[in-house]
C-alpha cells in the first residue's frame, strides 16, 4: 500500500490514504467510495440519534440514585436531538454559561444544570469525532477526544454488524 494505512470506519478494513482517517475512500470490502453514499453510510442525525439514544440509556443507570442529575441529563440528551452542528455549539454555549451562572448563585439545581450541559458536551464530543470520520470540517472550538472517537466508530459498526 502507497501513504498510510488506516482502517474504514465503516468496515475495519484497511483503507489505503494519505489523510489522516479513512473516508471510505477505495475501501474494497465495504465498496464505499466517499461519504455522500447515503445507502451505505449513516447520515449526520442518525448518527446524532444513536448517540442520543445510547446516552439516554447510560444516564438511567449511571444516576439511577441521583434524580437531579438524572433529570439534567436528559434533558441534556433531549435537547439535542434534530439538531445540526450550529445548533450544537449553540446550545452547549447557553449551557455553559447556565452553569457559570449556577455556580456563581450557588443555585440549589447546580446538579442538574451542570449535568445538562455535560450531556450536550457529550454529544458535541461525538459529533465532531462523526465529522472527523466522515472527512467534514470541525466547527472551531469543538474537538473530538478519543474516547468520542471509539464511540462513533461503535455506532458505525452497528450499521455493518
Amino acid at each position: 500500500m502507497t501513504g498510510r494505512d488506516f482502517k474504514c470506519c465503516i468496515c475495519g478494513n484497511k483503507v489505503d490514504t494519505a489523510i489522516g482517517f479513512a473516508t471510505h475512500a477505495n475501501c474494497p470490502k465495504c465498496g464505499l467510495v466517499d461519504i455522500n453514499d447515503i445507502e451505505r453510510c449513516m447520515t449526520f442525525n442518525e448518527v446524532l440519534n444513536d448517540v442520543v439514544n445510547d446516552g439516554l440509556i447510560g444516564v438511567e443507570r449511571d444516576y439511577a440514585n441521583s434524580p437531579d442529575k438524572l433529570k439534567g441529563a436528559i434533558e441534556g440528551f433531549e435537547a439535542c436531538r434534530n439538531k445540526d452542528i450550529s445548533e450544537l455549539q449553540a446550545l452547549l454555549t447557553l449551557a455553559s454559561n447556565k452553569t457559570k451562572e449556577a455556580r456563581e448563585l450557588e443555585a440549589d439545581n447546580y446538579w442538574e444544570v451542570r449535568c445538562f450541559e455535560a450531556e450536550v458536551e457529550w454529544v458535541c464530543n461525538s459529533m465532531s469525532a462523526y465529522l472527523v470520520f466522515t472527512g467534514q470540517d470541525l466547527p472551531i472550538g469543538i474537538s473530538p477526544t478519543a474516547r468520542a472517537v471509539l464511540n462513533i466508530d461503535k455506532i458505525l459498526r452497528k450499521q455493518i454488524n
